[in-house]
Order: C-alpha cells, then sequence, then structure tokens
C-alpha cells in the first residue's frame, strides 16, 4: 500500500535490520533481523526501483553495535546478493 502511494517518487531507500527482545528493539546486521528486507527490494525491483539504497547505522548513538568497518563491508556485500536474488 505504501509502494502505491508514494512508489513513483522514491528515489533513495535507507535500510536497517532489527528484532525486538523482551520488548526492545536490538539492531542487527543486514539479514541477520527480522525485517522483511528482501520482500522490499523485491517490490521495488518489480516496480522498477532504479535509485539507491544504503545503510543506516547509528553506531554514534549506541556502543552495541558492531564497528562500521565490519557493518559496511557486510552492507554492501549482502545488499548486492539480495538484490541479484529477487
Amino acid at each position: 500500500e505504501t509502494w502505491e502511494n508514494i512508489g513513483a517518487y522514491v528515489r533513495h531507500a535507507h535500510v536497517k535490520d532489527s528484532v525486538m527482545e523482551s520488548g526492545r528493539m536490538i539492531y542487527k546486521m543486514l539479514g541477520y533481523g527480522d525485517l522483511p528486507i528482501k520482500a522490499a527490494l523485491k517490490l521495488m525491483k518489480e516496480n522498477g526501483f532504479d535509485g539507491y539504497v544504503s545503510l543506516e547505522w547509528t553506531k554514534r548513538w549506541n556502543d552495541e553495535l558492531e564497528d562500521a568497518g565490519v557493518v559496511f563491508s557486510h552492507f554492501s556485500h549482502t545488499i548486492r546478493q539480495m538484490w541479484d536474488a529477487v
């Protein structure tokens, strides 16, 4: 429904993955959470999305997160695999 309403205007998407644990959102590296990222990418690809997908990683505000050097490399590899698979 959201894509139907705004899809024609979307040029850039931020993604991050997470899980809920004990009522608290815990951010995870892409593919380790429970968000339907592949389904979202599939919807975008099927509708001709040719914009950018970037990782939103807020380590500055959350010391529990993995370091950017690990996370950005993982994101680059994983998002490409996900995009190619859908």
